[in-house]
């Protein structure tokens, strides 16, 4: 009796085991993420802003930083994180997440929504940077203008992206309108941009990612 129940035993745990096994084996594999998503995660730039004819008349400097605050289900069961941008003594708060393979900013109190990065990023590549508006603006597509096998950062070398949007030619045209570079580097995010503006006089803000943190 008792060599029965020892067999029984043995065949429940194998069946269990076998399942077990099974059920892992065809769990479906998540794809590898655009950009870090993960509560908790921050980024700390510093932020300098210049204003003069030729560009190099530095006003002001101050910290920024972004912080994912929390994760969230929106109406769509879209998994979407909320981030909190502090500098100085404002904040305001916004949501990203990764839908068809795109990183998109989203606002609380406005419709249109920023597809920030894009998949496949590649030397040539372009994209519309907000596909939920209407009307065209001088600045309505981000561009891959530079790959980088090698970028320095923080005393190491890193895979990077130069992100362009606005007019490109604006620093030689001297044309009234704004310029965004932004340089990009996978599973880290946006480690330096540089935002030019020549509307009242040329004016140039400079952002560098000083400190990180991710899970």
């Amino acid at each position: 009796m008792k060599s029965k129940n020892y067999i029984l035993t043995v065949l429940i745990v194998l069946i269990v085991i076998s399942i077990s096994s099974c059920s892992k084996k065809n769990y479906p594999s998540q794809s590898k993420s655009l950009f870090p998503l993960t509560v908790g995660n921050t980024w700390t730039y510093q932020e300098s802003y210049y204003f003069n004819t030729i560009w190099d008349s530095l006003r002001s400097t101050r910290n920024l930083v972004r912080i994912i605050t929390k994760d969230t289900l929106l109406a769509n069961e879209q998994l979407a994180f909320i981030v909190e941008e502090t500098s100085g003594n404002n904040t305001r708060r916004f949501m990203w997440y990764e839908k068809e393979e795109q990183l998109i900013e989203a606002h609380f109190n406005y419709e249109h929504l920023t597809i920030l990065i894009a998949k496949d990023l590649k030397k040539g590549l372009s994209w519309d940077l907000w596909p939920s508006l209407d009307r065209q603006l001088e600045n309505d597509e981000m561009r891959v203008s530079e790959e980088f096998t090698s970028y320095p950062f923080r005393g190491k070398s890193v895979s990077a992206f130069r992100l362009q949007s606005g007019i490109n030619n604006l620093l030689q045209s001297n044309e009234t309108g704004s310029l965004t570079e932004q340089v990009y580097v996978p599973d880290i995010g946006v480690i330096e941009a540089t935002y030019f503006s020549n509307f009242y006089g040329p004016t140039r803000t400079h952002r560098v990612l000083t400190d990180y943190f991710i899970k």
